[in-house]
Formats: C-alpha cells, sequence, structure tokens
C-alpha cells in the first residue's frame, strides 16, 4: 500500500481504485528510522479469521502446513529440478505423513486453492 498509517487508521479499510476493500490497514513501526511503513492484511485473510470466529468468542485455530519448502527464486535450484521459467512456485522439501497421498518431496506447489504461488512463496 502506498499511503502513510498513522494513529487513528491503523484497523481501518484499504481500498483499491474501485472503492472495494481490499483488506485492512495495520501496523506502523514506532521507529524514526521507518516513518511511514505499515502493512495491510489482505481481506481473503480477514474473511478466512472472521469465519473461523464463534459467536461464543472461541476461535479455530487453522491448521498448519502440512509440509516444509524452499523458494523458488533461485536459478541453480530450478535447473537442478528441471523446473521450466514459466512454472512458479515452492519445491517441497519435506511433507507431513497425512497428505503422503497428494504431495511428495520434490514436488513443486504451484496453486493452492487456485491461487498462483510465486516463486517467492507468495
Amino acid at each position: 500500500i502506498d499511503a502513510a498509517i498513522n494513529p487513528g487508521n491503523s484497523g481501518g479499510p484499504a481500498f483499491n481504485s474501485s472503492g472495494k476493500v481490499t483488506g485492512v490497514a495495520f501496523c506502523k513501526i514506532g521507529d524514526k528510522v521507518y516513518d511511514n511503513i505499515g502493512y495491510v492484511i489482505p481481506a481473503d485473510i480477514v474473511r478466512a479469521f472472521l469465519g473461523r470466529c464463534d459467536a461464543d468468542g472461541t476461535y479455530k485455530m487453522s491448521p498448519s502446513v502440512p509440509y516444509r519448502s524452499h523458494l523458488m527464486e533461485n536459478r541453480s535450484l530450478r535447473l537442478a529440478h528441471d523446473v521450466p521459467d514459466d512454472t512458479h512456485g515452492i519445491l517441497l522439501t519435506a511433507v507431513s505423513p497425512d497428505v503422503n497421498d497428494a504431495l511428495q518431496v520434490g514436488d513443486i506447489l504451484t496453486h493452492i486453492d487456485g491461487r498462483s504461488i510465486a516463486d517467492d512463496g507468495q
């Protein structure tokens, strides 16, 4: 986001150019060296969080990630695993036994829930 986050607007909505909420403005670093650095929590993350909150105030934790991975930003790593330049994602280096039927060590994970994964894991 290219906007200053100051006391009073942290926690407020961040809008795109069409006027739709894209996330929640969050946290200004309180250090004088890093002035005007803040973050936006994406709307999808906020929706998922709110979906796990019950009316009685309890929160259902999200499941842990069932794998460990390595970013695919390094060209040499991509070449070593025969990953084409037009394929983006992360290299799985360890997999939970719970998902062994679906994922294997050495797989390149390119999408989660229909969303693309970039080489930096985002």
